[in-house]
């Protein structure tokens, strides 16, 4: 069961930074359309679903992984896991302000551009962070 949840939790987290790079694609090239709304809201749920299954697997990360091998053997890919933890919290503000503003109708173009753009930076930059622990470190 826990590795199901792992593989969920993976293709949420890679589906919510595929609809916040598309958000950020839309926001320039047509801010305020409703694409960039559909797409902001894809975002914001698919980020939320990810944090949901990442919060009931992280017990059996912290015990299983964490404590029992990062700390020990990889204490510095323990701490760039916590960073990106941090960038998807960064993340997801910003994702949520463009989708209220969007509802709206109240975000000014330039404003569309740099919530969409940075949530986007900010997300690769956790998956990125994610995968390179994983692989380098996590499942030896």
């Amino acid at each position: 069961m826990l590795r199901l949840a792992v593989v969920l939790h993976l293709a949420l987290a890679v589906s919510a930074v595929g609809a916040a790079t598309h958000a950020a694609v839309f926001a320039r090239a047509s801010p305020g359309s409703r694409r960039l709304r559909r797409l902001a809201a894809w975002s914001v749920g698919l980020s939320l679903a990810a944090m949901a299954v990442g919060a009931l697997i992280y017990p059996r990360y912290k015990l299983d992984v964490r404590l029992a091998w990062l700390e020990a053997h990889a204490p510095g890919a323990a701490r760039l896991f916590d960073l990106k933890e941090q960038l998807v919290a960064l993340a997801f503000p910003m994702q949520l302000g463009l989708l209220l503003l969007l509802r709206r109708e109240a975000a000014e173009p330039p404003l569309q551009r740099l919530l969409a753009t940075t949530a986007a930076a900010l997300l690769w930059a956790a998956a990125l962070l994610a995968s390179w622990v994983t692989v380098t470190h996590a499942w030896r």
